[in-house]
């Protein structure tokens, strides 16, 4: 409290002419030593009130949220020497871009400009520390090709926890954003004794967001902000990050983000492409909505765009790279995605249905994508052992709350179903290190061994837990279990995407009206269990 008090006073020394600050950090210092660097930092809004003052309601900031730097209160005689970093975000290629012209919006575009392919012209801009960086704009491409490095120039390690990047469309007439993804440094990072720095990929990121049905007026375009959770696959793009930490420790001095080529990669060095086929049969479709029931009604599977026959295909989105890096075709027609439309059926007038009887519908799709189970594999296995503790401890806090006599007993069991599960993991994981679907990544790696480290140090710390559980300590051994959970939780999903999720879509009078997003890992099968 002294600290954060210290920052606060300084702060009234050189108050802007209002009096306030609004929402800056102040760094948390040791006053009884400066040198020992920051503690922390606290986010506040600081006034000072003279007699008959009102307080004044400061105006929306312009500066990004995520630039704690540039918000920073710092104590006199704070050193501001931090190492410093390069955080470099690699952009090599996206594809399965969605149409983002209407066909009277094409017309218009043609007179004005003169283009008569295609009406995209994508970019990717990536923020992070309150610093923007863009790759040039690609003209008229739905499978466009950068090979570009965004250079960001940061202090080390950072304030910033996230990196933003989006896929855009420059157009002239309504410039439009396609799709925004977030990665977390948390996630592709580790600060402990075996550590390692930022680094992702190269691997895809898939986008969601609105459909990709093209509309002036698009109604869900937040969701291709990364508001909310994406009702449609927008595209994938690929890319990479690295840090480099610089050997001097320097003066913090203007901030920086440079544009640079970089080297085409061999795709398939990281991992080998793969036909995937997915299947789905409605086995009834009830309590439809009485607004849709006038026309017929149809279902549609998707897994990226493949399935998608309403909105999915563009000219290029029906490409893929085989293990030579070289693009290949793939028939679209190869599958059956949609079951046969027909009218919804009612016996009050209320409650409506398809007649599905003893046929049922079915529906196939496949498509060919990088090939990384392990990484499903792998969040599956810590997903479970995280479900099942967590059943576990809320069936012991029943029994702790009834005071209960076999919680005892229940929580000894409970930490023993962890610890062998937890060994469980190591051993399937230490002969899965090679084989199909495994990731090649610097961060596949740092990963794997990070989650196995973690999972043998809980497991072990659980059957030691389970020899201390007695009647007068339980309540301290459950809320020693719950910090289990948590790090459980952190691990569960990877940073580095594999399949995309797969949509199950209902369409009425030919258009979208209600959905199902599942994740790929869900449905992904295994021959071993516990994956």
């Amino acid at each position: 409290h002294s600290n954060a008090i210290l920052a606060c006073l300084y702060a009234d020394r050189c108050l802007p002419p209002d009096h306030q600050f609004y929402h800056k950090w102040a760094l948390l210092s040791d006053p009884e030593d400066f040198a020992a660097g920051p503690k922390g930092y606290l986010k506040c809004d600081v006034g000072i009130i003279g007699k008959g003052d009102t307080v004044k309601v400061p105006p929306k900031s312009e500066k990004d949220p995520d630039d704690i730097e540039a918000n920073l209160l710092l104590p006199d005689g704070v050193p501001i020497e931090r190492q410093r970093a390069k955080f470099i975000v690699k952009v090599y290629r996206a594809d399965g871009l969605p149409r983002m012209n209407s066909s009277i919006m094409a017309n218009v575009k043609r007179a004005f400009t003169g283009e008569t392919k295609d009406l995209v012209n994508p970019y990717v801009q990536v923020s992070f520390a309150g610093l923007t960086g863009k790759t040039n704009v690609k003209k008229a491409s739905y499978n466009p090709v950068w090979n570009e490095q965004l250079v960001f120039t940061e202090m080390f390690p950072p304030l910033c926890q996230r990196i933003k990047i989006q896929l855009r469309d420059a157009d002239p007439m309504k410039p439009s954003i396609i799709g925004t993804h977030y990665i977390d440094l948390k996630q592709i990072s580790n600060d402990g004794e075996k550590g390692f720095l930022p680094t992702y990929g190269p691997s895809f990121v898939h986008l969601y967001g609105s459909t990709r049905d093209y509309n002036l007026l698009d109604q869900h375009s937040n969701l291709n902000t990364g508001l909310g959770e994406g009702v449609s696959y927008r595209a994938r793009l690929l890319i990479a990050i690295r840090t480099e930490i610089t050997d001097n420790v320097e003066l913090f001095t203007d901030k920086n983000v440079e544009v640079e080529p970089t080297l085409p990669i061999c795709e398939s060095s990281y991992c080998k492409t793969d036909g995937f086929f997915l299947y789905a049969t409605v086995l009834e479709a009830s309590m439809l909505d009485k607004k849709v029931c006038d026309r017929s009604v149809y279902f549609e599977l998707s897994m990226g765009n493949a399935g998608n026959s309403l909105d999915g295909h563009n000219e290029s989105a029906t490409t893929n790279m085989d293990d030579d890096d070289d693009p290949v075709s793939i028939d679209t027609t190869a599958y059956n995605s949609t079951t046969s439309a027909c009218k919804p059926i009612s016996h009050d007038k209320n409650h409506y249905y398809l007649p599905y009887w003893d046929y049922k519908p079915c529906m196939d799709v496949r498509a060919w994508f990088p090939d990384l189970r392990r990484r499903m594999y792998n969040s599956n296995m810590i997903a479970k052992i995280s479900e099942r503790l967590e059943v576990g401890l809320a069936e012991t806090n029943l029994l702790l709350e009834d005071e209960d006599p076999t919680a005892e007993v229940k929580l000894r069991g409970v930490l023993e179903e962890v610890a062998s599960s937890c060994n469980k993991y190591v051993t399937i994981t230490k002969g899965a290190l090679v084989g199909p679907g495994t990731g090649k990544t610097k961060l596949d790696k740092e990963r794997l061994k990070l989650c196995q480290r973690e999972l043998e140090s809980i497991g072990n710390m659980a059957r030691n837990l389970r020899a201390l559980v007695t009647k007068s300590s339980m309540r301290e051994r459950y809320r020693t279990a719950q910090s289990y959970l948590a790090r459980l939780r952190f691990l569960v999903e990877d940073p580095q995407h594999a399949l995309p999720d797969v949509f199950v879509w209902m369409i009425a009078n030919g258009k979208r009206v209600a959905y199902h997003r599942l994740d790929a890992r869900d449905l992904l099968y295994s021959t071993i269990e516990e994956e």
